[in-house]
């Protein structure tokens, strides 16, 4: 087994993050920074956006709240991190002349994390992002003079026409070759024919550009090229902070929304096996998958189903049950009502509960908002919260198993000094103890809720059990005594008739 060394295999080297504002890039770059300690140049790509030009958004990047930690530890490492102009909208990436002259010569390492994980992305925008600019960097690659590794970031769900995903590439369903020059000739009735085939197997534009990225990242045998394919990336479990989660994305508006009391039901079914992944899991996962291809003495293509539910099997319903047990000890002090409810595998009895729980009671908020003087928000928050769900739901109702044997023997290759610096051994994880970090986390980086706020909070929590309760029992009641009203009304029209 041929054994990693993680840290020099970056020492001295320069590394080009796309995404590196993204979720994952930011957290890529933190861990580049803080751990490899004697990496020569971090390069990111920003664009201008909203009148900010790169300068001033290269400054607000430094100062985010995922670089606290390394901004007090080691404030000198931010010289090592570069802001390149660039826009993987445009062609060759947006880079001038002399930026791709200067990476050519200089760059080691590209990480490609960027993509619209939009899932109502409309197919040509989709293309662009996701599969052409991927080509963009593949041909920047070729040109490198010294080039050690290409790190493409995929998805688990590239291949979702499979019931068992192996960490091979499966040839796709169309010939992405064709379905790019369409888009890059701007032929926009053909390619509306072959999505319309294409959302017949996948369920969205972002699943099936990325299923044909796969196989052009491929067919560049002659470059050292690894592909992580994450599945549904989760608030941190350590690094850069314990639950760290700068985004709304997937099962965290799930779980803010059920924390909050404002989601009570999600169609899915909950004895599927859900996988999800810590970001700071994969984030370990891509940095070895570069050292490992920097060192393989073939260079043949490497891919890592970056997966949890096969070392760590954890069914919907198990998920929603650790999260409702943990926010009880950390709850919101801006949770509206207490938290509670289910998720519906029959689509009409989710529509029902739904129409009951979320829908009837958002009608009678704002009623009273607007005899209040207030604004009316919750029938709009509602009609959000449903949208967001119809896009999920694919994911709730089906499942995959995913092979991961590259993927945990990677993490084993790591030399032992190194690997719990660069852990992602899925079947260590504590459950109970990462979900109490995610819930910490929510109410830290999304809520911006003080630790000393949990008292308060407590109280607050428990008073609306007991109103829950009450408001339980007096609907209960009042339907038992409706029933028995209907029921006595027509004995008594019986008994008339008689």
């Amino acid at each position: 087994m041929r054994e990693i060394f993680v840290e020099k295999s970056y020492e001295n080297q320069s590394v080009l993050v796309t995404g590196g504002s993204g979720f994952i890039g930011k957290v890529l770059i933190e861990k580049l920074l803080r751990q490899c300690k004697n990496i020569k140049h971090v390069f990111i790509l920003l664009r201008s956006k909203n009148g900010e030009g790169i300068e001033k958004r290269f400054e607000n990047f430094k100062n985010l709240i995922v670089f606290n930690k390394l901004r007090k530890s080691n404030p000198k490492v931010f010289e090592k991190l570069r802001a390149i102009e660039g826009d993987l909208m445009e062609e060759n990436a947006g880079l001038s002349k002399s930026d791709e002259e200067y990476l050519k010569k200089n760059l080691n390492f590209i990480i490609h994390c960027a993509a619209s994980v939009r899932f109502d992305e409309p197919l040509k925008k989709a293309l662009k992002i996701n599969t052409l600019s991927t080509r963009d960097l593949l041909n920047l690659a070729e040109k490198c003079e010294n080039l050690k590794a290409f790190v493409h970031v995929s998805t688990a769900f590239s291949n979702t026409n499979q019931s068992v995903i192996y960490e091979k590439i499966y040839e796709p369903i169309c010939d992405y070759k064709h379905v790019v020059k369409l888009a890059e000739n701007n032929e926009d009735e053909e390619l509306n024919k072959i999505l319309q085939n294409a959302l017949q197997v996948f369920p969205n534009t972002y699943i099936f550009t990325k299923n044909l990225t796969e196989k052009l990242v491929s067919d560049y045998t002659h470059l050292p090229i690894s592909i992580v394919r994450p599945s549904i990336v989760c608030p941190s479990h350590i690094e850069p902070e314990l639950g760290w989660i700068d985004s709304m994305n997937g099962p965290m508006g799930v779980l803010m929304g059920a924390s909050s009391g404002i989601l009570r039901t999600v169609h899915g079914n909950g004895e599927l096996l859900c996988d999800l992944i810590p970001c700071d899991y994969v984030t370990n996962c891509i940095v070895a998958a570069g050292a490992s291809i920097s060192t393989s003495p073939s260079k043949a293509l490497e891919i890592y189903n970056c997966t949890s539910s096969q070392q760590m099997p954890m069914t919907w319903n198990e998920f929603l049950d650790l999260g409702q047990k943990t926010y009880s000890k950390y709850p919101s002090t801006k949770v509206l009502w207490y938290p509670g409810g289910r998720m519906c595998s029959n689509y009409y009895g989710y529509l029902l509960y739904f129409l009951f729980f979320q829908f009837l009671p958002a009608i009678l908020i704002d009623v009273c908002s607007v005899l209040a003087g207030k604004k009316r928000w919750a029938i709009k928050l509602q009609r959000k919260i449903f949208d967001s769900l119809k896009v999920f739901e694919y994911f709730l109702i089906n499942s995959w198993q995913w092979d991961s044997k590259n993927f945990q023997l990677l993490s084993q290759r790591i030399n032992v000094e190194e690997r719990r610096n660069f852990n992602f051994d899925v079947s260590s994880l504590d459950l109970k103890q990462y979900i109490e970090h995610w819930v910490i986390g929510s109410r830290r980086f999304i809520m911006k809720l003080d630790d000393a706020t949990i008292p308060e909070a407590k109280r607050k929590f428990i008073f609306l059990y007991w109103l829950d309760v009450i408001v339980k029992s007096l609907f209960i009641g009042g339907f038992v005594y409706f029933l028995i009203r209907m029921y006595t009304k027509i004995a008594m029209n019986v008994i008339a008739a008689n």
